[in-house]
């Protein structure tokens, strides 16, 4: 399979504005899920019923499974109401 490269005249003009709004909107969600007070403040939330993290901030297995759930429906949520435009 080829991809062409093209000369990018084919390209509009602001989506280089959208991949860049894009990225940037992603990259802040990926942290804000990846840090480990965040997993403290799951475990702090759903700690009753599953193990998310140890009391450093370290994840569990279903913790990672919580966090990458969570992580999917808002970027689906995300993609739903056009704040992340392809």
């Amino acid at each position: 399979m080829e991809f062409p490269l093209g000369d990018g005249a084919d390209v509009p003009a602001d989506a280089t504005g959208r991949r860049l709004r894009n990225a940037s909107v992603l990259a802040a969600m990926f942290l804000f899920f990846v840090l480990p007070s965040s997993f403290r403040a799951s475990d702090a939330a759903v700690g009753r019923w599953v193990s998310v993290a140890n009391r450093f901030g370290a994840p569990s297995v279903w913790g990672l499974a919580l966090h990458t759930a969570a992580f999917w429906l808002t970027m689906l949520a995300l993609l739903h109401f056009r704040v992340l435009v392809p």
